[in-house]
């Protein structure tokens, strides 16, 4: 659902349909991409400062992204669901991996389980 933006000229008022409200201090977890490639994923309580911190540059750690999914974990064990994730998609700059446990594998099955509960709520077809 888009966020509800007041003072919109006229002519830029589709923007509001295109715009997405992410709260600065949220649980979530991000991907990190690299054109379609999954490079990075992560997970913070502060999204912005988070990616923020991944686009300095580093020696010998170069981090190449050219965009970001944020998926919000309200309600959540993030951490459950970022290794998870890593697991899954094996991304090439996730080099320390801790080892998934059945607990992961729960919070993630009761994460995506909510996710298709809210989509069907609403009408939305999930990506």
């Amino acid at each position: 659902m888009a966020p509800s933006i007041v003072g919109l000229p006229g002519a830029v008022s589709g923007v509001a349909a295109a715009a997405v409200e992410i709260p600065l201090r949220a649980k979530c977890v991000y991907l990190l991409l690299q054109d379609s490639e999954v490079v990075y994923v992560g997970a913070s309580g502060s999204i912005y400062s988070r990616i923020a911190g991944h686009t300095r540059v580093t020696p010998g750690y170069p981090k190449e992204f050219s965009r970001a999914v944020v998926i919000l974990c309200d309600g959540f064990d993030n951490l459950a669901i970022e290794r998870v994730l890593i697991e899954l998609l094996k991304p090439k700059y996730n080099l320390k991996v801790d080892p998934v446990t059945a607990s992961d594998e729960s919070e993630f099955a009761r994460f995506l389980s909510s996710q298709n509960t809210e989509a069907e709520r609403t009408g939305e077809s999930l990506p």
